[in-house]
């Protein structure tokens, strides 16, 4: 019998990927002590199905558009059997295109010699399956079996669902919209825009465990928190920005939650105000406090959280990039070096040990459609703690990875010795000496970034934009008295909001473009274009004289079109935006739907999370219809 329920909040990031075509699986490996028979094994892996439901979970919209999961009934696995010399390589196995429509969200596969089945593949798309639930199908291959789970992952999703009726909901929605008012777009202006160039470093150190724990007892907190200030601290020093942001991994899972297979993860984001140049053990001392906060609120769940955020974009004019995201694995083996005395953890700082660097070449590359500059993981095996940085190179060069990665030892290493380390020792010593150690990078060109508050812009590139509007001639953008403005050039006139439609119609995660507070008109340009005060002397209102003219009959049909496909969703006019009219994001791919049927097609489910009023998507989607003319 088949159970339907709602999406997790953990599950609904993993879910939207499948929206947007990004694929990312998960591939579990076991192999055991001694070959298994393959009735053995198809056993072992049929009671693993059985017992958690989420390995037999798809996905679909029930009839009023609304996504759901649902689980199928127990039944045969298929397991596909291969020999050693021709079975699939983990890679090849992360690649199995599951899709939105897929039947099934799981492939197994075994490895079979003559004396038995050698190894157990099984690959589940990550909406299904998180870093925990490796944990629990390892160990139950292992042993054969394993407990009934005390809640199954879509009970969980139902609890989630009645807990956003309560009053908790919404001091946690709050919360997260206070939290969000500090986070900044991003920290660095890409070399390279709209490109993810996808590089792998890893890194080895046998001084920063014993290091971690020995601060984190002085500061009375944690190892995971101790590093995650040191990513706070390093980026800052990098960046100099006033205010950083880190996403970090929480566990999402209840006390009931703890033996079940299932996507129950959350990345949130922990931002600190670091203007007043605070020493390190103030901002651990800060992270201290936010994060438990952060962690008590994890069931914000992704779509909800997104949607705070698109709100935030339309306040601002901005769009966030997912910056960086750090990863702390609490191994068996730190727990383990967590129960030795003080004096043998200095025994392990004096002995020293190796450091290891394997920088890997350029993986691949692909269009940067979520800002994303760097993920860090971290886990201590042994006492070596391995750290591995998957970074995007179009942003972050070789010098900045390096920093990000010895940089946490030899601040605790300064911490540790000399009581604290001033942030601004962070930036002109730490990060300083660790990026000297390369050689000198070659021609790297970077165009000058500005902070408009905590948010970093390229006023040089929101006049590029804004001359590509037929009705502008030149435009120059400056910061002054800490708001954007764009003096602009139209012989011809043009209206503020067209102008800041074309504007957010560029602001994208990937470059460090924000939409000005004011758009002034100038007659003409000045004798000097450079000087920021000659073009004040020469503007004169704010650009909103002229009338928008007529639209097109294709412009005209793709706003009807665009309205009545919205339209059961939210009550509002297309000078809206989607989501800060109450539009919710898990009803996008139903919107998508709609417009599919009227003949529409050009949109994505993205585009929904802009900071554009749905005219503006409008006229994206009648420039991506050319032909199309209404019945």
């Amino acid at each position: 019998m088949e159970r339907v329920g709602p999406l997790g909040g953990g599950q609904q990031w993993e879910w939207w990927k499948l929206v947007i075509d990004y694929l990312e699986n998960v591939v579990v490996e076991f192999v055991p002590e001694e070959p298994l028979d393959l009735p053995e094994a198809r056993r072992r892996v049929e009671d693993l199905f059985t017992r958690h439901e989420a390995l037999r979970t798809t996905f679909a919209l029930d009839d009023g558009g609304t996504p759901v999961q649902v689980v199928h009934a127990p039944g045969p696995v298929t397991i596909e059997v291969y020999g050693p010399a021709e079975a699939p390589t983990a890679g090849e196995l992360a690649a199995t295109p599951f899709t939105l429509e897929s039947t099934n969200f799981t492939r197994m596969v075994a490895v079979l010699d003559d004396t038995g089945v050698r190894r157990l593949l099984l690959v589940v798309n990550h909406a299904l399956f998180d870093g925990a639930s490796t944990v629990i199908v390892r160990d139950e291959l292992r042993d054969g079996g394993g407990g009934v789970p005390a809640r199954q992952a879509v009970d969980a999703a139902e609890a989630e669902q009645q807990w956003l009726a309560t009053e908790a909901s919404r001091s946690t929605f709050e919360f997260w919209r206070e939290a969000v008012r500090l986070l900044p777009n991003r920290l660095f202006v890409p070399a390279e825009e709209d490109v993810y160039r996808h590089n792998r470093t890893y890194y080895s150190s046998d001084l920063l465990a014993p290091a971690l724990i020995l601060a984190a007892r002085q500061l009375s907190t944690t190892p995971a928190v101790v590093y995650s200030a040191a990513a706070h601290a390093l980026l800052a020093a990098l960046s100099d920005s006033t205010s950083t942001a880190v996403w970090e991994h929480f566990a999402g899972r209840g006390v009931p939650d703890r033996q079940t297979v299932g996507c129950f993860h959350r990345m949130l984001p922990i931002v600190l105000d670091l203007s007043d140049q605070p020493p390190f053990s103030e901002i651990v001392a800060r992270l201290k406090s936010r994060t438990p906060t952060a962690q008590s609120r994890y069931r914000v769940g992704y779509l909800g959280l997104r949607e705070i955020m698109t709100a935030e974009e339309v306040r601002r004019g901005v769009s966030f990039g997912e910056g960086t995201a750090v990863n702390f694995f609490h191994t068996a083996d730190l727990s383990a070096l967590q129960q030795r005395t003080d004096d043998e953890l200095w025994d392990l700082l004096y002995a020293g040990g190796p450091t290891a660097w394997r920088p890997d070449q350029e993986l691949f590359t692909v269009p940067d459609r979520r800002g994303g500059e760097a993920y860090l993981m971290a886990a201590t095996h042994g006492t070596t703690m391995e750290m591995y940085a998957s970074v995007n190179s179009a942003v972050l060069g070789p010098r900045e990875v390096r920093v990000l990665l010895a940089g946490p030892e030899r601040i605790l290493r300064r911490l540790l010795l000399d009581g604290d380390v001033p942030l601004s020792d962070i930036a002109a010593d730490i990060a300083a000496g660790i990026a000297a150690e390369l050689p000198a990078p070659g021609p790297r060109v970077t165009p000058p970034g500005v902070r408009r508050g905590v948010d970093l812009v390229v006023p040089e590139r929101v006049s590029a934009v804004l001359a590509e509007h037929p009705a502008v001639e030149s435009a120059h953008t400056c910061v002054v008295d800490g708001r954007l403005v764009s003096y602009v050039v139209a012989p011809d006139g043009a209206r503020v909001q067209e102008l800041r439609d074309h504007v957010l119609g560029a602001v994208r995660a990937s470059i460090a473009v924000v939409c000005p507070d004011r758009i002034l008109l100038c007659p003409r340009a000045p004798h000097d274009p450079a000087d920021p005060a000659q073009w004040a002397a020469a503007a004169g209102s704010d650009a909103g004289d002229s009338q928008e003219g007529a639209p097109s009959a294709t412009a005209h049909a793709a706003r009807a079109a665009l309205a009545a496909a919205v339209r059961e969703e939210i009550d509002a006019g297309l000078e809206q935006n989607f989501v800060t009219a109450g539009g919710s994001l898990l009803r996008v791919p139903a919107v998508l739907e709609r417009l599919d049927r009227a003949g529409f097609a050009g949109l994505t489910a993205t585009d929904f999370t802009r900071p554009l009023r749905l005219a503006g998507l409008a006229g994206e989607l009648a420039a991506a219809n050319p032909e199309r003319i209404p019945a």
